[in-house]
């Protein structure tokens, strides 16, 4: 019974840590990539509950999404649609965009 009630317990934290972000319905005005391999894209709008969201991600050179996240971003800039973005979390500085995030264009 501890056992059950143990992971219950597991499994609520766990999601309740990774839904503290909702997701965004945004237009990109900007993205571009520094000498590091890193990206970065803008929005039209905050993206996050983080205190320092500016409107915008750097997604690491090293992240699995890097060049998704750029090919969905430019093709929703070179269009002009909106994208549903959902960043995971915060770092204390920007929003953290892993396994828990998500970016696609959005049809309205």
């Amino acid at each position: 019974m501890k056992l059950i009630i143990g992971i219950v317990l597991l499994l609520t934290a766990f999601s309740a840590s990774a839904n503290t972000m909702g997701a965004v319905l945004a237009k990109v005005t900007g993205t571009g990539t520094y000498a590091n391999g890193s990206i970065f894209v803008f929005f039209d709008r905050q993206i996050s509950s983080c205190s320092t969201d500016d409107g915008r991600i750097d997604i690491a050179a090293s992240s699995p999404a890097r060049d998704e996240v750029l090919s969905v971003a430019m093709a929703a800039f070179v269009s002009g649609r909106s994208v549903k973005i959902r960043p995971a979390s915060c770092d204390g500085q920007s929003s953290v965009f892993d396994g828990f995030s998500y970016i696609y264009l959005s049809d309205t």
